[in-house]
């Protein structure tokens, strides 16, 4: 936790951040220009970050931190995960509940058509899962993040597509 604290102080985060809004601005440019693109491969556009590597492994607090400084945890991997994929198919229950506080959207779906969801095989962790889902159904309310994820997907051509439900977790 210390050696990311000291990593975002000199910076090293940065270089994540501009390929970040180097995508968007290429991407925001390609969707003035046609509307109707096929959806990219991940395996050529997707590539791992920090934020990865925390939520996978569980480091809950390395994910706060880097939520903090506006890292996008629904960057795509090579295999067309997001970091909520990777949190969940690992069975990392506070890391997950870090993304929930945030409003992240559980129903998004990966390259090969996977939702968090479908990838948790932990009961607990499906548990945390569908209350989120189920918590948003409720209340009906939005975040920030996931209008960032409909954009992004509508952008990549739908994959995770405007059905998706975010999730604020009540109780989280």
């Amino acid at each position: 936790e210390d050696i990311v604290r000291i990593l975002i102080k000199n910076q090293a985060h940065l270089a994540y951040k501009e390929q970040e809004e180097d995508s968007k601005n290429n991407e925001e440019e390609e969707e003035e220009k046609d509307n109707f693109k096929p959806v990219p491969d991940p395996a050529k556009t997707g590539r791992s970050t920090p934020m990865h590597w925390a939520s996978y492994h569980g480091h809950h607090k390395v994910v706060w931190i880097l939520m903090k400084e506006n890292m996008n945890p629904l960057l795509q991997d090579i295999h067309g995960n997001n970091c909520i994929h990777q949190a969940a198919a690992n069975s990392q229950i506070k890391v997950l509940k870090c993304f929930m506080q945030f409003g992240v959207d559980l129903n998004l779906k990966n390259a090969r058509v996977h939702t968090p969801l479908d990838l948790a095989t932990d009961p607990e962790t499906r548990a945390l899962i569908k209350q989120g889902i189920e918590t948003l159904k409720c209340s009906g309310k939005k975040s920030t993040l996931r209008a960032r994820a409909r954009k992004a997907h509508l952008i990549r051509g739908g994959a995770g597509g405007p059905g998706g439900v975010a999730s604020n977790a009540a109780g989280v």
